[in-house]
């Protein structure tokens, strides 16, 4: 089989995606300078080789690399797999210290996690709205290095319930706007980090999760009056068109049209 692979910067976030499916069946020992994880698609079992020692590396698992540390891989197949690679820079920058993680063991098998790798990678293929794909990273960032991490990123405070409504009521009242997490961050005076942490903890959903149930629930409204599903899709803040129509499926389980037309 003839290797065919993709490369996908988001430049917003300064992170690579890639996917690459018939690999040969060995991937020579190599390092990085960027943090890299790899999710494997393939079947069979493969040995990842790393610092020296032997690792089984299976289908629906991923591998962990710290930067400038050797890794190869090797199988009796070819292999597809999924890789996201992360700047040293760019963990700082989303936690606001100079930490440096060093990720072990280099196989993660745990399900939140991979979850997580799985959402970013795809919505960095598919250019989904900064402000998502900015918390998804956030959110596989912290709950990797709280769970294959020994750098200490959890000593913040206090209760924030009054100002998480605060941050509810602005979203309720600006869900039109191109909204981003650097404008809450500013307006409120959190972290991005922290505030990803705060909101989830109090409304049990993220700040991005909360904005689009917003905007699904106006756009309801707006499609029982008979407005046109290009003109809502602008009214209720989405990106463009199809942006609208998979969240409205996603959350509605039919269509903006199969919707509408129920109130015809």
């Amino acid at each position: 089989m003839k290797s065919h692979g993709n490369i996908y910067l988001d430049k917003e976030l300064n992170i690579e995606a890639f996917e690459v499916k018939g690999y040969a069946d060995v991937f020579p020992t190599h390092s990085h300078e960027y943090y890299e994880f790899g999710y494997l698609i393939s079947e069979g079992v493969r040995d990842v080789v790393y610092m020296g020692n032997n690792f089984p590396f299976s289908k629906g698992e991923m591998a962990m690399f710290n930067p400038n540390e050797f890794h190869g891989c090797r199988g009796e197949s070819d292999m597809d797999f999924l890789s996201i690679h992360i700047p040293l820079l760019v963990i700082q920058k989303v936690f606001e210290k100079e930490i440096y993680p060093l990720f072990s063991p280099c196989i993660a098998t745990d399900s939140a996690v991979i979850d997580h790798f799985l959402n970013l990678h795809r919505l960095i293929i598919e250019r989904g709205p900064l402000f998502e794909r900015e918390e998804k990273l956030y959110f596989f960032l912290d709950v990797i290095i709280h769970r294959y991490s020994s750098a200490d990123m959890y000593t913040m405070t206090g209760s924030n319930e009054h100002k998480i409504e605060q941050i509810c009521d602005y979203l309720d009242a600006n869900y039109a706007k191109n909204l981003c997490l650097d404008d809450l961050s500013r307006l409120f005076g959190y972290s991005k980090f922290y505030l990803l942490r705060e909101f989830t903890k109090y409304r049990g959903i993220s700040p991005y999760s909360y904005l689009e149930n917003v905007r699904i629930n106006k756009a309801k409204k707006l499609l029982e009056a008979g407005v046109s599903i290009a003109d809502i899709s602008l009214e209720t803040g989405f990106s463009h068109q199809s942006h609208f129509t998979n969240a409205f499926k996603k959350y509605m389980g039919i269509t903006p049209k199969q919707y509408a037309t129920t109130y015809k």
